[in-house]
Parts: C-alpha cells; structure tokens; sequence
C-alpha cells in the first residue's frame, strides 16, 4: 500500500475504531444473541481489511484499497415477545478498487424493525421493517441490497424493507414474506426499480440439517425494467453425525425487459463430514 492510502487508511480505521470502542465492553454480545430474554441487548463490532488485484480474469490492470466499517445493533424486548430492533453501519474505503469505487464514507441505517413471535399461542410470528429475508442457505433468496458503494468486499448489506410471517407448530413450517424491490439494483439493472418481490415456503423440519421444503417467489416491477421473474423451489438436507447432505432445485420462468427466463437452475447437492467432536 503506498504512503499517502496507508496513511488515509490509518485516519479513517482510527475513526471507525473510537466509534466502536467508545461504547462499553462487548459482554452485551451473548444477551443480543439470546433474543428470548426480555430487556435490552446490544452488539458491537469492526473490521478492516486491505484488498490488492493484479491482472485478475475479472479486472485488468491492478487495483489496491482499504476497506472498514462498524456496526451496531441495539434491540428490546418486553416480556409480552414484541421485540424492536435497529442498526447502522459506518463505511469507509480508501483508494480504488477495479469497480473503480474510491476514498467512499457513507453511513446506513440497515435495521429498523418490530417483530411479534408465537402469537397467541399459535406459533405465529410476524416482523415488520428493514430486516433480512432468507429461505434456507440463501440460493433462492437472501440478498435485498445491491452493495455498489463504500465497502464493497467487507460488509455485503442484504437488507430488505417489508413484511415477514413465520409459521411452527411441531415439525413444519411456513414462511409467507413481501418487501419492495430495492431502489439499490438502479447500477445494475439500468434504470431505478418500482416493485416489489414477495414469496412463501412451507416444508417440514425434522431437526437442523434435516429438512424438505417447497417455496416460490415472484418479483414484479412496473419500470422499464418490467420484471416479471418467478421461480419455484425443492430444496432438502439431511444430518446424520459428522454427515451431512444438501441440495436445491429451481425452475424459473417470467419475462425481464422482454427477455424470457424459463429454464432450470440446480444447487447441486453437496456434502461434508464434519471433524470429530463438533457440534451437529
């Protein structure tokens, strides 16, 4: 890293350093993990990282930056289960990476939610607000957020502003969501999304890892961009031991700005053995 980046680098990481350590030791840490307590939790964290690409397949030329950032999450629940949730991220980049994305700072306000779980009784829960959606490892949906600016590599937002509807009761599930089509994906898409995507998924869990579930999505845009992109979803695990197997496929069909979509995508299945004496 040349001079004067190191030393710009060192400036912004010092400032995302005192934001984070300003506040009182991590011990929070455990208590925001165990969300079933009532009371107030809290986390703290930061990074930083140095990224350097020369003659990559992917960009030509050579690209070296720093990247850093903090985040905060504050969350309260009352004995009734309503718990409210909110967090931000300080960002900060330094030099230029092969997107070309320079010396960026920028804050987000990346959680801001109210959430409701096993109302009346009757395993149903409910959240509301800027929170993440994910079905399953992710391969079908988990990424609200298009990350096109400061800390491109060490904080990948995945945020979406909706609904959510969870479902149990004994070994099934169900999950019913609706979020609005991030204006993020504008750089990538071409013009500014207005929509919205939404979904369900019910299966059957017998323990984690053990698990077969059905789910479809659709996401629908009234731009130019004129999305009409569905999918329909099996996906299955299974956990024995140190064993585990897992794999997914997706049919999709809909148009996007003319193009038709129909085909097939597989999550091929995967397996690993995990080392003796972790945990299953």
């Amino acid at each position: 890293m040349n001079r004067p980046v190191r030393e710009r680098f060192a400036a912004s990481l010092a400032m995302l350093l005192t934001v984070t350590l300003s506040a009182p030791a991590l011990a929070q840490e455990d208590a925001a993990a165990d969300s079933t307590q009532p009371g107030a939790s809290y986390t703290l964290e930061s990074t930083a990282g140095y990224f350097n690409t020369d003659r990559a397949y992917f960009a030509p030329g050579t690209a070296h930056w720093g990247e850093g950032f903090s985040r905060g999450r504050l969350q309260y629940r009352w004995p009734s289960g309503v718990q409210l949730a909110a967090g931000g991220v300080l960002m900060t980049t330094v030099g230029a990476d092969y997107y070309d994305v320079a010396d960026q700072n920028d804050g987000l306000l990346d959680q801001l939610s109210i959430a409701a779980s096993d109302l009346g009784g009757t395993g149903l829960g409910i959240t509301i607000g800027r929170q993440n959606i994910q079905l399953g490892d992710g391969f079908l949906i988990s990424d609200g957020y298009l990350d096109n600016r400061a800390a491109l590599w060490s904080i990948p937002l995945s945020f979406y502003d909706g609904v959510k509807l969870d479902w149990s009761r004994g070994t099934a599930r169900a999950t019913v969501f609706a979020a609005a089509y991030s204006p993020s994906f504008e750089g990538a898409l071409g013009a500014r999304p207005d929509g919205y995507v939404f979904g369900a998924e019910a299966g059957w869990m017998r323990s984690e890892g053990t698990e077969l579930a059905l789910a479809y999505l659709r996401r629908h845009d009234t731009s130019v961009i004129e999305d009409r992109a569905q999918a329909i979803s099996l996906r299955g695990g299974w956990l024995s031991g140190p064993f585990a197997l897992a794999g997914e496929a997706v049919l999709e069909s809909g148009l996007r700005t003319g193009t038709d979509l129909a085909g097939e995508v597989m999550s091929l299945p995967s397996g690993r053995a995990r080392g003796a004496g972790s945990p299953c």
